[in-house]
């Protein structure tokens, strides 16, 4: 039930799909290849990541290359995913954020607090965007390899 005024949010498999669609096509730019699947793995995703289920992405031999979570509140969503077993090349992540907000906005404000915008730009500014954050390096010292 919604309150007067707001708008239905996507499902879940709405999102998924979007975002990972939106990944995909960054992903080809990039030069991977992948196709998202339309149903689960034989064993219903069951391993993780190494057993892709519905909206996932695979290289053409099926290996899963991408993948995520979502958990929603009342007020949002928040989509967690991971890419692996692919290197990518700077600027991808920005790539994908234009991909996301070509045709899309999933919040109606332009802010969803007052000042929210600015404490963005300095987290950016400080933190994501900056070479060692870029590069791996956390706290000091690189990121260990998985």
């Amino acid at each position: 039930m919604h309150r007067k005024g707001e708008k239905e949010r996507p499902s879940s498999a709405v999102l998924y799909r979007w975002i990972h669609g939106a990944l995909a096509r960054v992903l080809r730019d990039c030069g991977v290849e992948c196709v998202m699947l339309d149903g689960d793995a034989p064993d219903g995703g069951r391993a993780c990541f190494s057993s892709p289920v519905t909206s996932d992405l695979v290289f053409p031999g099926g290996e899963k290359l991408a993948g995520g979570g979502q958990r929603r509140v009342r007020g949002g969503v928040l989509h967690q995913g991971s890419i692996q077993n692919c290197l990518l090349p700077s600027g991808w992540d920005e790539l994908l954020a234009a991909r996301l907000a070509e045709k899309h906005s999933l919040c109606v404000d332009a802010e969803l607090f007052p000042g929210m915008n600015a404490c963005v730009e300095e987290l950016l500014a400080s933190k994501y965007r900056t070479e060692a954050w870029r590069s791996g390096v956390r706290h000091g010292r690189p990121s260990q390899s998985r």
